[in-house]
Parts: C-alpha cells; sequence; structure tokens
C-alpha cells in the first residue's frame, strides 16, 4: 500500500469517528490532516510525524536475520 493512500484511508476513517462522535480535537485533527492542492496535509508538521511513523512501522516489519546454530 502506498504512503498517500494509506494517509488518505486513516483520514476517512477519523472523518467517519468525527462525524459519530463530535470532538473539537479531533476537528483540529483533521483540519490540519486535510490535504492541500499540492497533495501534501495543510500542517507540515503532520507530514513530517506520518513520514516518521511510516518509517519506524518498516523498520519494525522488517524480516529480522534468523540466527543460525550449528547442530551439537
Amino acid at each position: 500500500m502506498k504512503e498517500l493512500d494509506a494517509y488518505k484511508m486513516m483520514f476517512r476513517f477519523l472523518d467517519q469517528r468525527y462525524k459519530q462522535l463530535p470532538s473539537d480535537q479531533l476537528g483540529g485533527l483533521l483540519g490540519e490532516m486535510q490535504l492541500a492542492t499540492d497533495g501534501e496535509p495543510f500542517d507540515p508538521a503532520i507530514a513530517e510525524e506520518w513520514d516518521r511513523i511510516v518509517t519506524e512501522i518498516r523498520q519494525e516489519l522488517r524480516p529480522q536475520p534468523v540466527e543460525h546454530r550449528r547442530a551439537s
């Protein structure tokens, strides 16, 4: 899944939750996350945080080397 697609899915999920359970804080977050015409979030700090989290998750999902032991 591409990062932008995942971002849009997360935004839609949060937007649906906001419609069910309005919250000023969630509404503010959605406003910051909304994508401008250039495809970037209105708040550049949100984009930086998203990129950091994507990097962390990719590192967590990266296959870990398996230590091989010799049979005794």
